[in-house]
Formats: structure tokens, sequence, C-alpha cells
């Protein structure tokens, strides 16, 4: 599979009739992340220029070869190519017009892509065709490969130069030039996974040289005796038996990815909205990716003001009336799943002698100020 293929085909085979012009390659993007996380499964990935979105793709098929549990927050605006944009221009639309975000890249590549992704569908809602090739092999069962040459009546009237060149033509160019002796009536080469048998009258010696050499897959002997043939074929058959070797594993793409996405709109609040806690549902999202983006998204009713969130399927809990502290603090003392947790107040003082009195892997300072902001302080953390 060329690069081209692992970007533009796989685009096209997931989006149908949309179309994304030079899309990185899955494969080498895979690679690449797989360098540096092969050995952190709870690794998170963030890419601030996501474009097509390969960089979460990537990322999850790397966590299903190996069983990972890597996140990946990707960052895009959501503009239109150069041709589209004239086209737009010309019809009179401009940016947020829905028309033109429309066919931003984020809502008109992207996304969608990301859930063909991994619900195996593509955006008509049929099973995605095709296979994921992985970097995982498997042990594969074969026959090994036999060819008879009858052409060749004499080999050692041949000069040098003519056995090199009769060799090469034979292996189809496998066999160095250099492995080839004036003298050597056959050939073994490991590497290339080939034995090549050029005077019958060595077929013994040759035979004994072959005892537990299972990884040659192609032999071929240069005889005009037939019978000779088939009785060299047979004993190689049941001395060496079936050739094994290790082939790519594949995943059908069809199958998708064990793996939850959320997409968020990054906007302005309005401050005094959120200055009195009504719009503290939409500020719960950079709280659940700041604790690890752990579980789905969670999601609480826009309308209410809660004194703590206790979310376990999340990993994290959040005290934003410091006054019930006790309360907070004997629900912590009954749940192991919790690991962060953010506590609102502007004493940091009081911060600190709440923290102490939590076993919790992570904790952060929220300065009621600082949520009109969106801004975490990582200062607080312990």
């Amino acid at each position: 599979m060329n690069l081209r293929s692992a970007g533009s085909g796989i685009i096209k085979s997931f989006l149908r009739e949309k179309n994304f012009d030079f899309p990185k390659s899955l494969y080498a993007v895979h690679d690449a992340i797989r360098f540096f996380v092969a050995n952190k499964p709870n690794a998170l990935i963030v890419d601030f220029f996501a474009g097509s979105g390969t960089t979460l793709h990537a990322v999850n098929l790397l966590n299903a070869e190996d069983g990972g549990n890597r996140r990946c927050i990707m960052v895009t605006n959501n503009e239109v190519g150069e041709a589209v944009e004239r086209e737009l221009t010309a019809k009179g639309f401009k940016p947020g017009d829905e028309q033109w975000e429309n066919l931003g890249i984020a809502r008109y590549v992207n996304w969608p892509r990301t859930v063909a992704s991994i619900t195996g569908l593509d955006v008509k809602g049929e099973p995605i065709k095709g296979e994921y090739l992985t970097y995982l092999t498997t042990e594969k069962e074969s026959n090994r490969r036999f060819q008879q040459i009858s052409f060749i009546r004499d080999f050692t009237t041949l000069s040098l130069s003519e056995k090199k060149g009769l060799v090469g033509l034979l292996s189809k160019g496998v066999v160095a030039k250099s492995n080839v002796a004036d003298n050597a009536p056959y050939i073994i080469d490991n590497d290339a996974a080939i034995a090549i048998l050029l005077d019958q009258e060595a077929a013994s010696d040759w035979l004994d040289e072959l005892e537990g050499q299972e990884n040659i897959r192609d032999f071929i002997i240069c005889t005009t005796d037939n019978k000779l043939f088939n009785s060299l074929k047979k004993h190689i058959v049941e001395s060496l038996g079936t050739f094994k070797e290790q082939v790519p594993m594949t995943l059908p793409m069809s199958q998708g990815f064990k793996a939850n996405a959320i997409f968020f709109k990054l906007g302005f609040l309005d401050k005094q909205a959120v200055q009195t806690g009504r719009q503290f549902a939409e500020l719960l999202p950079l709280l659940w990716m700041k604790a690890g983006a752990y579980g789905a998204c969670p999601q609480i009713d826009a309308d209410s003001i809660h004194s703590m969130l206790i979310l376990p399927q999340n990993k994290f809990a959040v005290l934003t009336n410091e006054n019930e502290f006790g309360a907070f603090s004997d629900v912590l003392a009954t749940s192991n799943d919790i690991e962060t947790v953010y506590i609102v107040t502007d004493s940091e003082r009081g911060y600190r002698e709440m923290v102490a009195q939590l076993r919790v892997r992570n904790s952060y300072q929220l300065y009621r100020d600082y949520l009109d902001n969106f801004t975490i302080n990582t200062k607080g953390s312990i």
C-alpha cells in the first residue's frame, strides 16, 4: 500500500463522495506515534493542527493493536479549501454562514471520518470495505514451492560469468552473484530463502545440507529427469513439512474501534452567566479532559447548580461549594475510583487544608475568578 492509498484512499472509502486533498498517510502517522508511545499505553496525544483527523485515527489503530488506552485531543479550525472558498464567496456566502461552515474541514471531513472509523460504517451507513495493516504478525502455513528447470544439459561447461547470469535468472535476482562459486554444484541462500540444485549429480549432498533448513521456501531443481525431480520434491516435503512464515496481521475496517469521541465547538460564553454558575455544564467538558478524558463525557442539567459532582466512571470529582467539604470528603472516602479532584475556592490555605484530608492522585484549585476565564490553576497540583 502506498502513502496515497493510505491517505486519500481511506478518506474516499469512509466519506464516499466527499473528498479531501493531500491527507497524511494513516500508517506514516501511526508509525511516528508508535515510535514515541509504544511503551506508554495511557499516553495523551495532542494535535493542534488536526486537519482531516489522521492523528486520532492512528491512535485508535495503535490501541486496537496492543490493547492500549491512549487518548487523543485534536484541535482544528473549520476552514474551507481555496477552490471552495472562491465558489462560496462568488455565491455571497462568508465564514459563519451555515453553507460555509458545513463545508469546513472540521464538519465536512474530520468529524465524519472520526465517526466512521469508530463505528466501522461509512457516511452512508454501509460497512466499510477493506482492512487495516498492522505491525502485528501471525504465523501462516503454506506449501513449499518447487520448480524444475530442464533446459540445462551440463552446468559444469558454463563459465563463471555464465553461471552467475543463470543463477540470477533462475532466482529472479534474489541470490547475489557473489554467492555463486565456479565449482559449486548447488546454492542454499538462507537470506533469500531459496535453494538451487545446479548439478543433479550432487543431489544427495544437496539433500543432506538441506536437512533442518525449514526457512527455505523455494526449491529450483535443474534436471531433465522427471522421476528424479519428483523424488527430490517428495523427500524435501517429508523432511521439512509445510513452510511456516510470519505475515502481517490485518484488522477489518468494518469492525471499527472500541473508543468514544466527543466533538466540542470552542466559542465564547457569557461571563456573567458563568460567574453565577449557570453555564457550569459548558465548562464541565474541560474538567473532564484535564482529568484524563476517561469514559464518556459527563453531562448535567444546565439549569442546576451542583454543590458537588462525584463521577467515578470519569475518575474525577468537583466541589463547587466548599461549605459542603465534609459531605464531599465522606463520599470520596468510600470511592476508590476517583483520581482527580477539583475544588472551587479563592482561599489557597483552605484549598491545601482540604486536599490534605483527601487521598487522591491529582488535585486542582479552581479560583472562582479563573472560572470566568476558563483557566485551570495547575500550580495547585500535589
